[in-house]
């Protein structure tokens, strides 16, 4: 087994191609000292920030949702309940699930744009 001058992979005999770098093995280029390691792309930062962003943002609406759900569903008056407040009471209970699910997609989409971004830089290396 030989391995390529530029990246360092294993490449099989007969071979004429890097399958990492892409390198001409017949005519191989070596990788020299002085040469500069290329900027990173801004899609991992990005994917990081968005995500804990969606987190934070879905996280607070979900929970001032669920408070004034809380709120709604528990309205009552002291003459018993009117149509009006089991109106309310109801869309409190819906509004409340609403929240949760705010909350829950919060999770995944920070959780997928955080396998977005350290896939990126996974790949990169």
């Amino acid at each position: 087994m030989a391995f390529c001058g530029l990246c360092g992979k294993e490449v099989s005999d007969g071979q004429t191609f890097c399958r990492e770098c892409n390198n001409d093995l017949a005519n191989p280029k070596k990788k020299t000292p002085d040469q500069k390691k290329s900027k990173g792309s801004p899609v991992p930062v990005i994917c990081l920030i968005a995500a804990g962003l969606t987190f934070i943002f879905c996280l607070f609406g979900g929970v001032q949702m669920l408070l004034g759900a809380d709120s709604m569903s528990s309205l009552a008056s002291v003459s018993g309940n009117t149509v009006a407040e089991r109106f309310y009471n109801y869309c409190g209970t819906v509004f409340g699930g609403l929240g949760l699910f705010v909350i829950a997609f919060g999770i995944f989409a920070g959780a997928f744009l955080t396998y977005c971004g350290y896939q990126t830089i996974k790949n990169k290396k």
